[in-house]
């Protein structure tokens, strides 16, 4: 009842037939309100030193895991897909999109190849 009565607009109630109808009501007032502004959404505030929305790949730490993938990604033969998930403890599928990811959106050129074996082999170009 402290829900429906505070709504703007609406007829106060001492009680409802049901609960049943009073979610429904309740439910069909607040279909048609419009934003008042009320709950603002929170400014999260950056680390020192960081310029845009998230550090860049050179300013991240070296013990983070996206530093350990772009380390191993550097060596002139690269990482297969078991060191990589060796190195974070991710799964095949994690590090496949992370990959994907770091070079999509990141502007790494990756390359992907297979050796010998088989085996998934990622590197920077």
């Amino acid at each position: 009842m402290e829900i429906w009565n505070s709504l703007p607009g609406v007829q106060p109630v001492e009680r409802f037939t049901s609960r049943r109808v009073a979610a429904g009501r309740i439910w069909k007032a607040i279909q048609h309100l419009k934003p008042s502004g009320g709950a603002q959404r929170q400014q999260v505030r950056l680390k020192k030193g960081t310029v845009g929305k998230e550090a860049s790949l050179g300013q991240r730490g070296k013990d983070t895991k996206t530093a350990k993938i772009i380390a191993l990604l550097k060596r002139p033969a690269g990482a297969s897909l078991k060191t990589l998930m060796a190195a974070t403890k991710w799964q095949a599928h994690t590090i496949r999109g992370f990959v994907s990811i770091l070079g999509s959106k990141g502007g790494v050129k990756i390359e992907s190849s297979k050796n010998t074996t088989g085996e998934r082999l990622y590197k920077i170009a």
